[in-house]
């Protein structure tokens, strides 16, 4: 329940785009489905091709197996965070795409799904060094329907200055689909990010009543009511860090 209601803090980031001129940055997350005749190849090949072309902070990737959900089996190539301005300049030349279409390629099954995700880090909480090892993902629906974002306006300030206040310590990251779909109901999405599974069976017995003390008794009855009131539902997936196949490593430094 804790995360649920740490979920809403995204919808706030639908109000800000590209504010003052800044450039943002995006996730390209493509879903890919290896032959199973042809693992060996693709552990091979998707190997050599990232720890050749994809290792740099900008162009470099990491590739996670998804172990939950109906994706099972399938895993995800991730490239960021890198900013729109650079994805005309991603690598092409000196042999890249000859190695994709040739050597990586045949060993997919013909499907997949690429999606952008804008990071943003204005409601995202990286307090410390931390790595990319285990991700929790948590997406939800959001409904259409003018007035819908003006109602929950009011409950994310209330659950940033409970987190803020409260859970100062907690690492998560808030993104946003740039090329979202009603069929696919991937609005929003929570990651969290972990190292051991342990974190999957914590429980804070106390987030409710720290919600409560924070924004007035009641508050959280309430406003979940509301947050079940303009979600159509949610997906979870969990991810594990391939780092055999990946460009980058898990580790991620904080400035």
């Amino acid at each position: 329940m804790r995360k649920l209601l740490l979920l809403i803090v995204v919808f706030l980031t639908w109000t800000i785009s590209g504010q003052n001129g800044e450039e943002y940055v995006v996730f390209e997350n493509v879903v890919i489905t290896p032959n199973p005749s042809k693992i060996k190849d693709f552990q091979q090949h998707m190997a050599e091709h990232n720890k050749k072309y994809h290792t740099d902070d900008v162009y470099g990737c990491r590739v996670y197996a998804i172990v939950t959900g109906p994706n099972t089996g399938k895993f995800v190539w991730s490239m960021g965070p890198i900013p729109w301005s650079s994805i005309d300049n991603r690598p092409a030349q000196g042999g890249h795409d000859e190695h994709w279409n040739t050597m990586v390629m045949p060993t997919l099954l013909p499907e997949a799904n690429a999606s952008y995700w804008r990071s943003h880090p204005e409601f995202s909480n990286f307090p410390r060094d931390f790595k990319l090892d285990k991700l929790r993902l948590t997406y939800y629906d959001i409904k259409r329907g003018m007035g819908n974002f003006d109602k929950i306006k009011e409950i994310i300030g209330r659950v940033a200055k409970m987190n803020k206040e409260k859970y100062p310590d907690d690492i998560y990251g808030v993104y946003t689909n740039e090329f979202g779909s009603t069929n696919e109901g991937k609005d929003v999405v929570f990651v969290d990010f972990f190292e051991s599974s342990a974190k999957l069976g914590e429980q804070d017995e106390n987030w409710i009543s720290n919600y409560n003390a924070v924004n007035g008794a009641g508050s959280f009855d309430r406003d979940i009511k509301t947050w079940f009131e303009l979600t159509n539902g949610s997906e979870r997936e969990l991810w594990i860090l391939v780092p055999e196949l990946s460009g980058k490593t898990a580790a991620v430094k904080i400035n």
